[in-house]
Formats: structure tokens, C-alpha cells, sequence
């Protein structure tokens, strides 16, 4: 479990079939009825959730203020999906998977965060707790779907544009985009905030 301070946002990770229940009814009341992205795969209108067979199988992270759930992240090891997106698959093909096992990439998706906390602080946190949890399953490198407007973050966490655009609509572009976790130097350089993350890892695994 991970706790900033009492004022801000509990970020802990989701286990039980209610909780993902909740997280996944959280998404579609963020994702479609809020910001109208109706493209996303998963969609369930009828039941008002958005979830696959991965929130079993990833591993699913919720932040709560006031009891209330306000945000929610998604991680894994690639080597868990059996359907891989259309745009995964564009990437690996064009190369950015190479010199990698299946279980060394990793994937952050499902981003939803209420209105009330968007901005840099709860998606740092959520995307810093994915980080931990991907290093911990032995994650090299990382891959994750950012909105435009969410580029600049994930670039000054330390992922690199891959020029891969999902989904067609002007309202729903997504730029698939790849975090090297052994690029300590580049980490370094933009004063990422995964750094220290992985630098901790890195001499682990020298020492192992």
C-alpha cells in the first residue's frame, strides 16, 4: 500500500472481485459517459463498465480520497495477453521489442482519474506505482498509450514517442510510447522520477 500523506489520495492495489468491479464501472464513468471515448475496446454499455479478461490476469492499482474512488492505472507483463492490441503488435513488428523476452516487456493502460484530481500529482503517483510493480515482475522495458495532451508527462517520466498513433479519430488519439527502464542516463538527464526505481533495481541486479 502506498500513502503520501493522510490529505492526499490512498493508492492501493485492487485484489478482490468487488474492487475490480468498481475500478472497472469507475472507467467507463470516466472514460465514456465523461470524456465520450467511446472507441476504447471492452466497452460494456449495458452493464456501464469497461474490463477484459487482463483484470484478472494484470495487475490493477486504485487511488481512493474520502472513501471514494478518483483514479486508476493498469500493468502487466506482456507475456500475460494472449491478444495483444493492434498497436502492440505494430510496435513489436516494427522493431521495439527486440532484444527482449515476452516477459521483460511490460504494459501501463486503463489510466482513468476523476475530474476533481487530474493534472501532474495523481498521475505521477498511479504511473510511479505501476513502475514499482513492473520493476518487482522483472519488467526491461515498458510500453503505454498517451493522449496528446499526456505526452509531455510521460516524456518527463521518461518514455520515448514511438510515432505510432492508435485509433483514428481526432477526439481519441492515442501515441503509443516506450520506456527503456535500463536508460538510466537518459533517466537521469530529464530528472525522471522513476530514477531512483530503477537504479535501485539495476544494482540489485548486478549484485545478483
Amino acid at each position: 500500500m502506498i500513502c503520501i500523506t493522510p490529505t492526499k489520495p490512498l493508492i492501493t492495489p485492487v485484489t478482490s472481485k468487488t474492487e475490480i468491479t468498481e475500478v472497472q464501472k469507475f472507467r467507463y464513468k470516466i472514460l465514456v459517459e465523461e470524456l465520450g471515448l467511446n472507441a476504447i475496446p471492452s466497452i460494456d454499455h449495458r452493464r456501464r463498465l469497461i474490463g477484459d479478461y487482463l483484470d484478472d490476469k494484470l495487475s490493477l492499482f486504485a487511488a481512493y480520497a474520502g472513501g471514494r474512488l478518483v483514479g486508476t492505472i493498469r500493468c502487466g507483463l506482456v507475456s500475460l495477453m494472449t491478444q495483444k492490441p493492434a498497436t502492440l503488435d505494430q510496435a513489436l513488428a516494427a522493431g521495439y521489442g527486440e532484444g527482449y523476452l515476452p516477459e521483460q516487456l511490460g504494459i501501463c493502460d486503463r489510466l482513468a482519474i476523476a475530474s476533481e484530481h487530474r493534472g501532474i500529482w495523481l498521475n505521477l503517483e498511479l504511473s510511479i506505482a505501476a513502475c514499482h510493480c513492473l520493476v518487482r515482475k522483472g519488467c526491461t522495458a515498458c510500453f503505454c498509450w498517451a493522449r496528446p495532451r499526456l505526452c509531455r508527462l510521460y516524456q518527463r517520466l521518461g518514455f520515448r514517442d514511438l510515432g505510432i498513433v492508435a485509433d483514428g479519430k481526432t477526439d481519441q488519439i492515442r501515441r503509443v510510447m516506450r520506456l527503456e527502464l535500463s536508460d538510466l542516463a537518459h533517466l537521469k538527464k530529464i530528472n525522471s522520477p522513476f530514477q531512483e526505481i530503477l537504479e535501485v533495481a539495476y544494482r540489485s541486479d548486478r549484485k545478483a
